[in-house]
């Protein structure tokens, strides 16, 4: 009989260590298969939820962009848990980088896409808003109105701090366009 130390490793059968290198590579593969079908369920269950809070009301560009921060730390977090067996500082710059990804998506969010998403909606409603005017004219005058009426219903359409008085918009009716000085040379030639 053998007399080993404390901090000698028992020898292990050749048969045996081969079982267990199996075992843990199988657990290895239990963990990654669990931690991608957590992800893929999770990105499952927020794109419906997405879907369905868009159904109901629009959240802002930003939050979506928070949320996109959000799915970056669970994937980074899901592929620090396939890494467990790793060591400390390997996972612990896993778990960082998780951390980077949702921070990035935080202040994508508020420094980038916001303000971006801000002007794209105000430069579009600017647009828009002479072909609300024209509709609503259209269809008043298409409902019956007389065209003075039809007029003044898309008026009503700009805001107030740009709508022109009634009696502006009567004298331009009435008169017509100003001369713009390229038609006065026109004239002239």
């Amino acid at each position: 009989m053998t007399h080993t130390e404390c901090h000698d490793r028992p020898t292990i059968a050749p048969a045996v260590a081969a079982a267990l290198d199996g075992l843990r590579r199988r657990i290895r593969q239990y963990v990654w298969f669990e931690g991608c079908g957590a992800a893929v369920t999770w990105l499952g269950v927020s794109f419906w939820a997405s879907l369905a809070i868009d159904l109901f009301f629009e959240p802002p560009v930003f939050v979506r962009a928070i949320m996109l921060g959000i799915v970056a730390a669970v994937l980074g977090v899901v592929h620090a848990m396939g890494s467990l067996d790793s060591s400390p500082q390997i996972l612990g710059g896993l778990i960082g980088a998780a951390l980077v990804g949702t921070f990035s998506g935080i202040l994508l969010a508020y420094a980038v896409v916001q303000p971006v998403a801000i002007k794209i909606k105000s430069v579009r409603q600017k647009q828009l808003r002479l072909f609300s005017l024209v509709k609503q004219s259209l269809l008043a005058f298409m409902n019956g109105a007389m065209p003075q009426v039809a007029v003044e219903f898309g008026r009503k359409t700009i805001p107030s701090r740009e709508r022109p008085t009634i009696d502006t918009v009567e004298n331009e009716t009435i008169a017509g366009p100003a001369p713009t000085p390229d038609s006065a040379v026109k004239e002239a030639a």
